[in-house]
Formats: C-alpha cells, sequence, structure tokens
C-alpha cells in the first residue's frame, strides 16, 4: 500500500520535471495504490505549443519521475494511459517490491536543470554519445546526434528561420515575456516561470524586465546570440517520433527525462535549441531535408560542459494536488 508520506515525496520529485516556458502543465492525484498525472491545460502555451505537443511531453518528463522515485521508494510501476474529457492522463500504478530497488539516475532527479549558457569548449566524446543512445533505445523514439559542424550546415537554416518567425511574432513575445520572471522575489512568490538569471539575465524587476525583453528579442540580436551558443556547442541531439500523438508525445518526455538525468551524471550540459520543431512549416521542410522517412522531430536539444546555472523555482506541490476522496489512503 501506498503511505501519504511515500505518495507526497515521490510527487515532490516529479514536479521537478523540465516543462515548456516553466508552466508546470500538471495536476496530481493518488490513492492507495496509484499516482495520476494530470494535464492542466490552464498552463497552455496557445502561441508557442498550440497542439499541445510540449505539454504532454512535460508530462512524460513528469511520468519518468514517478517511476524513478517509486523505485527508489521500494515500488515497481505499471503506466496507464486514460482518455477523459480533459485529455489523456496517466496512472502510475505501484506495487510494493518484496526486494530492494535501486535506480542510479534517482540522486540527478534534483541535480538536473536546462542550462542556457554559453558552454566550454570541450567536446562531448564519441563513446559517451554511442552509450547515450544504445542507454536510451525506444521503438516509437529516435535520437539522432549532429556535430557542430553538421549543424550548422544541417540546422542551423532552420533553426534561424524558425527563430526570426517566432520573434518578429509579436504574440510569441507576448506570452514569452507573461512566463519571465524578473526577479527572484518574484521567481519564488510565482513558483513557475523562467527566472532571468537561468538565462544569463539580470534581475530587472517587473517593471523594467518586460521592456528590455522586448527590445532585445528582436531577429538581428537574436541571430547573433543563436550562432554565438551554437559555436559553443559540442554536439546537438534530435528527437523524433513515429507518430504524431499525444501517446508518443508522453513517451518522448519519458525518454527525454532519462536524456536529461542520464547527461546530468555523466556531467554533460543541455538545454533547448526548439524553434524548429515549434514551428510546422519549418519543421516539415527540416524533415525532408534530414530524410526522416516519416518521423516527427520534437526536440532539438544543444549539449555541452558549462558551469552550473541558477535553478528555475517550483510550485509547492500542495498547489498541484487534487484530492481523491473516494480512495483516501
Amino acid at each position: 500500500m501506498l503511505s501519504e508520506e511515500i505518495a507526497l515525496k515521490i510527487i515532490r520529485q516529479a514536479v521537478k520535471a523540465p516543462s515548456g516556458h516553466n508552466t508546470q502543465p500538471w495536476l496530481f492525484k493518488y490513492g492507495r495504490d496509484y499516482i495520476d498525472i494530470i494535464p492542466d491545460f490552464s498552463k497552455k502555451l496557445e502561441v508557442v505549443d498550440p497542439q499541445n505537443r510540449e505539454l504532454y511531453i512535460s508530462i512524460g518528463c513528469a511520468v519518468e519521475n514517478t517511476i524513478i522515485a517509486s523505485e527508489y521508494y521500494g515500488f515497481h510501476s505499471k503506466i496507464e494511459l486514460r482518455n477523459s474529457e480533459n485529455g489523456l492522463q496517466v496512472r502510475n500504478v505501484l506495487e510494493k517490491s518484496d526486494q530492494e530497488l535501486k535506480n542510479s539516475l534517482y540522486p540527478y532527479i534534483a541535480k538536473r536543470s536546462c542550462n542556457r549558457g554559453t558552454y566550454k569548449e570541450k567536446l562531448i566524446e564519441t563513446q559517451l554519445l554511442t552509450m547515450i543512445q544504445e542507454m536510451l533505445v525506444d521503438c516509437n523514439v529516435s535520437i539522432q546526434f549532429f556535430s557542430k559542424k553538421d549543424a550548422f550546415e544541417m540546422l542551423a537554416p532552420y533553426i534561424l528561420e524558425a527563430n526570426e518567425l517566432q520573434v518578429s511574432n509579436a504574440d510569441f513575445k507576448k506570452e514569452l515575456v507573461s512566463w519571465m520572471r524578473f526577479s527572484e522575489k518574484g521567481a519564488v512568490q510565482k513558483g513557475d516561470g523562467l527566472y532571468s538569471a537561468c538565462m544569463g539575465i539580470p534581475n530587472l524587476g517587473s517593471l523594467i524586465g518586460p521592456h528590455f525583453i522586448q527590445f532585445v528579442l528582436n531577429p538581428k540580436m537574436e541571430t547573433k546570440r543563436i550562432l554565438k551558443i551554437m559555436q559553443h556547442t559540442s554536439h546537438f541531439a534530435l528527437f523524433s517520433i513515429e507518430n504524431d500523438t499525444p501517446e508518443e508525445w508522453i513517451q518522448l518526455g519519458r525518454i527525454f527525462q532519462r536524456f536529461g538525468l542520464l547527461t546530468t551524471k555523466l556531467g554533460i550540459a543541455h538545454s533547448h535549441l526548439n524553434m524548429p520543431c515549434e514551428v510546422d512549416t519549418i519543421r516539415e521542410k527540416m524533415e525532408k531535408s534530414l530524410n526522416l522517412e516519416g518521423e516527427t522531430p520534437l526536440l532539438l536539444i544543444r549539449m555541452g560542459y558549462n558551469n552550473p546555472m541558477p535553478f528555475s523555482f517550483r510550485k509547492n506541490i500542495e498547489k498541484v494536488i487534487i484530492k481523491d476522496d473516494s480512495n483516501e489512503i
């Protein structure tokens, strides 16, 4: 039986998962032998993620954290997907194990973060990339690595074109700014969103910050910034799925979370460079150019080595838990 104490401990690890703009688009419900992970569509990013792909990827990341944390506390997980009027939901059915369970990734849930800084010149060894790929094999999710040279030739045109379309869109900028937190006090109070310090931006406050972002977020300056961080990136990882469905978006999230924890364990930094996957017309051009044979690329991640950056904040778990009176522990 799952105690309330252990359920809350597992959920505390689940909410450390990454999400688009750190919206944390999830709710949790737990009972005697399960934890439900439920999409919270009030956190939907209408402009950058109108189909909810990234929202469900975030759900998958949280699901994977529940699996790893449950194992740490001695439970086997069985994942069930359930359609409801509120979208596709996930239930992690938990069974207490008679044996001691270990998961080497558990300590890295708290250490993983999206490192948006400028990476060092050090390159990731090929054998490490091979090991990562072998440890994340999945029949519906593929991972393709690109060297810096290949990325400039094969990915940069799509990254820059998609980025220009996004930053030229007033609605995109408005949505982004609405999720930015320009001071530590504001980030702590909200418990969500993009804390400016995580992006290397000084604390500007809620009055100056939005105006600053509106000024610097333009195609010319963004192109310069992106080319700089690409030049200081060891490798790029492109995640694609076979079927463009919520079920596989969730599965992609699970694989990506394992990727994030594994790279953290190996001392490798990572962050999103996801613009060409977010703009439908650009993504379709990229699919054809890379001969992905019907697969849909949904995550583009840069990888390298860097010093730690500040962590983004999380909401208190009491704010994301739905009480289930029908199945009290």
